[in-house]
């Protein structure tokens, strides 16, 4: 079963990691569209997430899993993915294109202006952007935060399907 997890956790990582690459690679430097890069990943991120119910499929013919059991291979499973994410964006953000995180930022920060947020909110994010992006660290703990909300959706739809076709046996 941890053969299986390592397998489907690093396909899923690679997947989300891709078109996190992919995002970066075809977004336009002069005017980037941040909600249509969100949007992208975020496909990208289900795309990759569905490979947990033929992964806990797998796992369940070797052994039958519970709900909550097959809930814990979704989330081994995201974990891994996250962590190679994350891991993904880190080296790039601190390696590749240090002045990336600032565009990004700056993007960001001109969206909420646009929106008529107040400076003193606008000011506050972007201290909580400057320390989150000044330590590698920090970095790779908050952009693994991203994917989990998803992955965790995911677990329990695909402990479902899989808790689902077991009573249909």
């Amino acid at each position: 079963m941890k053969n299986i997890i390592l397998k489907y956790g690093l396909l899923s990582g690679a997947i989300i990691s891709l078109v996190l690459i992919l995002g970066i690679v075809l977004m336009n430097k002069e005017n980037p569209d941040l909600q249509m890069g969100q949007i992208v990943g975020y496909v990208g991120m289900a795309i990759a997430f569905l490979l947990f119910i033929p992964a806990i499929r797998k796992a369940n013919a070797i052994e039958p899993l519970s709900f909550g059991r097959a809930f814990l291979v979704g989330l081994q499973i995201m974990l891994i993915a996250c962590a190679i994410y994350s891991l993904v964006w880190t080296i790039y953000i601190f390696l590749i294109n240090p002045n990336g995180a600032q565009e990004m930022g700056e993007q960001y920060l001109k969206g909420l202006e646009a929106q008529g947020t107040s400076s003193k909110d606008i000011a506050s994010q972007k201290e909580f952007m400057d320390d989150v992006y000044g330590n590698p660290f920090f970095c790779f703990l908050f952009t693994m935060i991203e994917p989990v909300i998803p992955g965790f959706i995911f677990s329990i739809i695909a402990a479902a399907v899989n808790q689902y076709k077991n009573n249909k046996r």
